[in-house]
């Protein structure tokens, strides 16, 4: 399959269409097209299927820490902490999710939040949970540290920084 880009920016399927479907001037000479794209070759091919196109630029996703459950219904479990807020609650839409633990919120219940320029990692609490820090309740936000342990619902974790000291992205 062959997806051509006209001058307008649009792409379209050159072997369906002789001409730019979308452009009001219709862009016809091939020679004045930018560039061809080839996405996987199919055997069967369904014309009414949008294909995707994809861009290999990821975002920042690179690992900053972990939790790991210790105790509760998903011991032994690990949930990786990335760039920004990682939130926790069992909603699958969540970074988070301890699913088996039925005293986390399905929302957000609280957040770990990783902030690159300072190298610094936030407990934020969500309205309405309770969540504590070293057996602490937290009202707001707290630094964590290597090592301290965030209770929520009937699970502990405990948290774990890789980004810290002179090791960042």
């Amino acid at each position: 399959m062959s997806i051509i880009k006209c001058k307008n920016g649009h792409f379209f399927d050159k072997r369906k269409y002789e001409e730019c479907p979308f452009c009001k001037n219709r862009c016809t000479d091939i020679s004045r097209m930018e560039e061809t794209i080839w996405v996987n070759q199919i055997e069967q091919v369904d014309n009414d299927v949008t294909v995707g196109i994809y861009s290999d630029f990821k975002g920042n996703d690179f690992v900053t820490g972990w939790i790991v459950c210790v105790e509760g219904p998903d011991k032994g479990r690990d949930y990786r902490l990335h760039s920004g807020y990682n939130r926790i609650g069992r909603n699958m839409s969540l970074d988070i999710n301890p699913v088996n633990d039925l005293k986390v919120s399905n929302a957000c219940h609280c957040s770990i939040v990783y902030e690159s320029r300072k190298n610094q990692f936030y407990f934020v609490p969500e309205s309405g949970n309770i969540s504590y820090l070293n057996n602490k309740l937290v009202e707001t936000v707290q630094i964590l540290k290597s090592g301290d342990c965030l209770q929520l619902g009937s699970s502990e974790f405990e948290f774990i920084a890789f980004c810290r000291g002179e090791r960042k992205w």
